[in-house]
């Protein structure tokens, strides 16, 4: 009855802004608070943010570093990196992005006042660290506004991750009238392909095409997105046209659709885990859940192409891969008394997959090992309340990367870090971290990303979820749109096709 009132709400609403115009349309399952880039933390302001600013570099789909507001960027040494901006990235009313637009962005990034996520890409440039702590000011930062065309970065220490972190859809250059509490939503102009034109609470945005940005194709339709939470009303305004393109199709769901034209599978660069509350000191337990499941017969239960056990960062990360493998007949062996019942938490915005793949480790527990389990299903702020206070004995938790690196990965079981929810504390760990930041030979980095992962599975405990593939549906109405690994959406290059064919990456420039 709930999900009957729900369609006919939402038929009422599309036949009221649905017309016969070549408007791309998707939805996201949460309506953003603001389009304030730092306040960034999830793919949801993630697929709007990038259409609508965009920075130094952008990630392309084909795992490139493509120059936007650089021109070109050049490292003087280890530690100074110095970017000729392109004049022709132009704000949305003209006038053109400047050195100054950047160093603005950055020192609110880093102002200890302003508290953002973001912080953490910046913490190798120089003064970083001790402006977090009020040793100095925002505006010390290393980052210099040489002339209004050259922008130079200053480094405390050497970072191999500097060029890929300025790709993040977080750092890019505001305007002087960046959101504010008084004023939160949006400046008054824009740097992407996309200008914001109407954002109507609760219900959609309207995004038009950003005539002043260089490159993207003339022919690039309007864009509406609408808020929708639950992933079958959203499969029933794909299948009804409402919407262009479904984000998530529910992995219960792909046998059924696999083999249809507007069916696709796009592998990310994740890393999603099954973890463990620090109140569970036993090492032999948190062995024996991590060999107790039958990973192979995951893949066959959730269609999935990744498998459990292994990292689900692409293995050109690695020169071997490091996994899990199931032997249940070892896992016994830890075993060892009677085992209490064990908390399993999960978050409610993962939809019904994760539900499925909380039960499947539970029966699998139960067979194995004869563990109960018992799943918590949380709110999204309930859970991550629950994971910074008082974890669950068991968790999962997972994270697309903001960059295409091993460091973006793993750097977050680092001493301190506010992702640390497992609260490992290890001092090889740390110095492999520091090492792998520094290292710029790539063979060098795949050795030490291995022993990274290692140290997680051996010493953490952690289990990890394999390459993550999600099932999405696409229209063949428009062509030029791209998703990249990192899970970003590019829609510089959309437009309107007549033809029947159409994907992805079917647009090459």
């Amino acid at each position: 009855m709930k999900h009957w009132f729900l369609f006919f709400f939402l038929n009422l609403f599309f036949l009221q802004v649905f017309g016969a115009d070549k408007t791309f349309r998707f939805h996201l399952f949460e309506e953003p608070a603001t389009l304030d880039p730092i306040a960034l933390d999830g793919i949801e302001l993630n697929y709007v943010i990038s259409n609508l600013f965009r920075g130094l570099y952008r990630y392309d789909e084909r795992g490139r570093l493509r120059p936007e507001g650089a021109k070109r960027c050049q490292w003087k040494n280890s530690q100074i990196l110095e970017c000729h901006l392109n004049p022709q990235f132009k704000w949305s009313d003209g006038t053109r992005v400047v050195a100054d637009d950047y160093v603005r962005s950055f020192t609110r990034i880093i102002d200890p006042a302003i508290a953002s996520v973001h912080a953490r890409l910046l913490m190798t440039l120089k003064n970083a660290k001790k402006i977090q702590t009020g040793q100095r000011k925002p505006n010390e930062l290393g980052i210099k506004a040489i002339t209004s065309e050259i922008l130079r970065f200053e480094l405390e220490v050497p970072d191999s991750d500097l060029e890929y972190k300025l790709a993040a859809s977080a750092l890019v250059p505001l305007p002087p009238d960046v959101p504010t509490k008084d004023h939160p939503s949006a400046p008054s102009k824009f740097c992407g392909p996309y200008v914001l034109s109407q954002w109507q609470r609760g219900k959609s945005m309207m995004l038009e095409p950003n005539i002043h940005y260089f490159g993207g194709n003339p022919k690039r339709p309007k864009l509406e997105i609408f808020f929708v939470s639950e992933d079958s009303a959203a499969l029933h305004l794909f299948e009804t046209g409402r919407i262009s393109f479904l984000r998530r199709l529910p992995a219960a769901l792909i046998p059924a659709y696999k083999t249809k034209k507007e069916f696709f599978l796009t592998p990310l660069s994740r890393f999603d885990y099954i973890g463990f509350s620090p109140s569970i000191k036993s090492k032999d337990l948190k062995f024996a859940l991590s060999r107790a499941a039958d990973f192979e017969e995951f893949k066959r239960a959730f269609s999935a192409s990744g498998r459990p056990g292994c990292p689900g960062f692409p293995e050109s990360f690695v020169d071997k891969w490091p996994c899990i493998d199931f032997d249940p007949k070892l896992a016994k062996t830890k075993m060892s008394g009677e085992q209490k019942k064990l908390t399993f938490a999960l978050s409610a915005q993962g939809g019904d997959d994760l539900r499925r793949v909380a039960e499947w480790y539970q029966g699998q527990w139960k067979k194995h090992l004869g563990i109960e389990t018992e799943i918590q299903l949380l709110e999204p702020g309930v859970y991550r309340n629950s994971l910074e206070t008082r974890p669950a004995d068991v968790f999962r938790y997972g994270f697309s990367l903001d960059r295409p690196t091993c460091l973006a990965a793993i750097e977050g079981f680092t001493r301190g870090h506010k992702d640390n929810f497992v609260k490992f504390d290890d001092v090889d760990f740390e110095k492999l971290i520091v090492n792998l930041q520094k290292e710029k030979r790539q063979s060098e980095r795949k050795i030490l990303c291995r022993k990274g992962v290692e140290l997680l599975i051996n010493r953490a405990g952690i289990i990890p979820q394999g390459r993550i593939h999600f099932a999405m549906l696409r229209s063949a109405e428009f062509e030029g749109w791209h998703i990249n690994e990192l899970n970003q959406m590019d829609l510089s290059q959309l437009h309107p096709v007549d033809s029947q064919v159409s994907g992805p990456t079917s647009d090459k420039n």
